[in-house]
């Protein structure tokens, strides 16, 4: 699903922060880094964020995320979101967060179901987690393609 971007910059100022840059170079910024689509605007917006971020982010002297863990997540984004809409479970938003060995982190949950995402150096891996035996209710791998993302997708969303 992609969207023409058609917001007025009072709307802009309203989302960013006021005096850290310009609503016309932030909405260019996004168009350019971004996905282009409204959906996953506040995605992007996150993963933008984490760009600023410094070495000792945490106060434990983790580094920030790479530029190659940022770009990863950017370019998967759209293609996850294309995944869940062919199924039955409507697209949420997920957790956004640095890890502490420098990659991306993408989380959703559903009761006790929950998926993890890892973009790193140059592969994207998952956890999937549906109890707390890390022997017989967890399962990790490699994620290849969106496809398989809408399998896990369909996956939590199963009762």
């Amino acid at each position: 699903m992609s969207e023409t971007l058609a917001w007025s910059d009072s709307m802009w100022r309203s989302f960013i922060n006021p005096g850290s840059v310009t609503a016309a170079s932030y909405r260019t910024s996004f168009l350019q880094r971004g996905s282009g689509s409204a959906a996953l605007l506040a995605e992007t917006a996150h993963l933008n964020r984490l760009e600023e971020l410094e070495a000792n982010w945490d106060g434990r002297g983790s580094p920030p995320p790479s530029d190659v863990a940022i770009s990863a997540a950017r370019e998967w984004l759209p293609a996850l979101y294309g995944a869940t809409t062919r199924t039955a479970w409507p697209w949420t938003a997920p957790h956004i967060t640095p890890s502490d060995a420098g990659e991306v982190v993408f989380e959703w949950w559903r009761g006790q179901r929950k998926i993890t995402l890892y973009f790193g150096e140059g592969v994207v891996e998952f956890i999937k987690v549906w109890g707390p035996n890390i022997g017989t209710q967890m399962d990790s791998g490699e994620l290849t393609t969106s496809q398989a993302f809408g399998s896990l997708w369909i996956w939590l969303g199963a009762r």
